[in-house]
């Protein structure tokens, strides 16, 4: 019944860990709840599933870690439903059409969608006490949940964007910035 003092730091510590163990996965399965289905109805196949696993395993791993990388990296995934978003919606457009031929809107899509999700996150990171560490957060888990979708398309459209993203991250940071 007596236990040594030593002992309660230790009890108190492993209660932290699990309670925030817990909250980390429960925010892992709220991304992985809105990723599988957007995931299933991509045609990037089972890409989409191992980004989507991906996106959930950095969800956690930062939500467990705590700081500014655990309170960027839900606002993160929400955003990056953006692009994802665009690119599964792209296909049901009809294809652009000019001198040069036809070309689907999908790769347009997906950078258009990671320059405004770039822009909303670059907001939420100038908000942070460490911009340096929100930016790379938002940039991994923006530009993982909207490759699911822009996976489809190819690399064309992961790569579409992956070049827009930056960008615009530090235009939304500026902009919230400056007086």
């Amino acid at each position: 019944m007596n236990q040594a003092p030593a002992t309660l730091p230790d009890s108190i510590e492993k209660a932290f860990r699990r309670g925030r163990a817990r909250h980390a996965m429960l925010d892992g399965l709220l991304a992985l709840a809105l990723l599988v289905p957007a995931a299933a109805w991509s045609a990037g196949g089972e890409r989409s599933f191992v980004l989507a696993t991906s996106v959930f395993l950095g969800v956690v791993a930062f939500v467990y870690r705590g700081g500014e990388a655990g309170r960027i990296a839900l606002p993160a995934v929400t955003l990056g439903m953006i692009p994802l978003a665009c690119a599964l919606l792209a296909p049901g457009l009809d294809d652009l059409c000019g001198p040069g031929g036809c070309h689907s809107f999908c790769v347009a899509a997906c950078g258009a969608g990671g320059a405004a999700a770039g822009i909303l996150s670059g907001r939420i990171v100038a908000r942070s006490t460490r911009p340096n560490v929100g930016f790379f957060v938002a940039f991994g888990l923006v530009g993982l949940t909207g490759s699911i979708g822009c996976a489809c398309v190819g690399a064309a459209g992961v790569a579409s964007l992956v070049v827009s993203l930056p960008p615009a991250l530090y235009l939304g940071f500026r902009a919230s910035r400056e007086p």
